[in-house]
């Protein structure tokens, strides 16, 4: 092979590379359209739940005072019976309004499987309930055990 034909040949080598290829594998418009459609949708998803989160500030606020409301309810519970003991604490379901939030706190006889212990009557439910214009913001339950009946 001289040398005119291995130019030539370099130079149809080329010409192939920059010629468009309809036989091999590509990016249609059709997939271009899906594939547009499909980021709009989800940044459309994205875009929704950040103006929702920035609209209304002031519910995540009152939803983590709600939180705390409920786990000061637990814990003061659970301060009573380990102070007083597990007979301190009587079935009974109570309501109190605190800076515009109402908690309930309800005190049941636990005898389901989720109580360790066989003997009735030493396992008591003790549920807290935080609510504001009747909608419940936080809700926490503790299981009490008495170990020595």
């Amino acid at each position: 092979m001289n040398a005119i034909d291995k130019s030539k040949n370099q130079i149809n080598r080329l010409h192939d590379l920059f010629q468009p290829r309809l036989h091999e594998a590509g990016v249609s418009y059709v997939e271009l359209i899906i594939l547009i459609l499909t980021i709009g949708i989800i940044m459309s998803g994205f875009a929704g739940a950040i103006g929702q989160a920035l609209e209304n500030p002031s519910q995540t606020v009152r939803i983590q005072q709600a939180s705390e409301l409920m786990q000061a309810g637990l814990e003061s519970i659970s301060s009573i019976r380990q102070h007083n003991g597990f007979a301190a604490i009587p079935n009974s379901s109570s309501t109190n309004l605190t800076d515009s939030f109402v908690r309930t706190i309800t005190v049941v006889d636990d005898e389901s499987a989720a109580c360790p212990s066989a003997v009735a009557g030493t396992c008591k439910r003790v549920t807290v309930a935080i609510s504001r214009n009747s909608k419940t913001l936080a809700q926490g339950e503790l299981l009490l055990v008495n170990y020595d009946p």
